[in-house]
């Protein structure tokens, strides 16, 4: 999310960062800033019922009992996510508290931080993990953690859905824009897609999915 208006990280600690920009900009943190708070629940609404939950129903076998939110920020999509999973329950997970603190209580959700890359939870937990706009925001250790984590999280044939920025642009302290196929190279355990790409003030969102290849 390349936003002019952002302050410049610590380069060796982005996780300060998103702490900052959290109490700073609150809710709007996990959007681009140049849309305004008074935006916040039409854009995330247009997102999920035109740009992703299009693409994430035909993927869903109907028998599914848990997904994760994973980097649910402050809640703004986990509780459409736990709506697609027929009585099952979502789990939104971050490691930002200032963010987890302003998500919204639901019925079949709940959240929990992450803490130095991992959750409570049981390994092969989760039939599907949802990552919207979080691995960009991710590089070095971090980006490795997050990795581990949903391949433990996630079991065998699970379903994986990512949206990612794949705009060409210079990367900003706070973001990395990778490709499709780089994001296809960091997730080798799953059979990774490209279903199809959307648009947000001139960035190119890359909607990707596919299974896990554990059995």
């Amino acid at each position: 999310m390349a936003d002019p208006t952002s302050p410049s990280p610590p380069a060796d600690d982005l996780q300060i960062y998103w702490d900052a920009r959290a109490r700073r900009f609150g809710r709007r943190a996990v959007i681009d800033l140049r849309h305004t708070d008074g935006e916040y629940e039409a854009l995330t609404r247009r997102q999920w019922e035109q740009q992703l939950l299009p693409h994430l129903r035909p993927l869903l076998h109907g028998d599914e009992l848990l997904a994760i939110d994973y980097g649910c920020g402050p809640g703004r999509l986990t509780r459409s996510l736990a709506s697609a999973i027929c009585d099952g329950q979502a789990v939104g997970l971050d490691p930002t508290e200032p963010l987890l603190a302003l998500a919204p209580p639901a019925p079949g959700v709940r959240y929990e931080p992450l803490r130095e890359g991992r959750c409570s939870l049981p390994d092969h937990a989760a039939d599907v993990v949802f990552v919207c706009l979080v691995l960009g925001g991710l590089r070095d250790r971090a980006l490795d953690d997050a990795l581990r984590e949903i391949e433990r999280l996630l079991r065998p044939g699970g379903l994986l859905f990512a949206v990612e920025s794949t705009s060409d642009f210079p990367n900003p302290a706070h973001w990395t824009y990778r490709s499709v196929a780089e994001y296809q190279r960091l997730l080798p355990f799953i059979d990774l897609r490209h279903l199809g790409d959307y648009e947000d003030l001139g960035e190119r969102m890359a909607v990707m999915a596919g299974r896990s290849k554990r059995v």
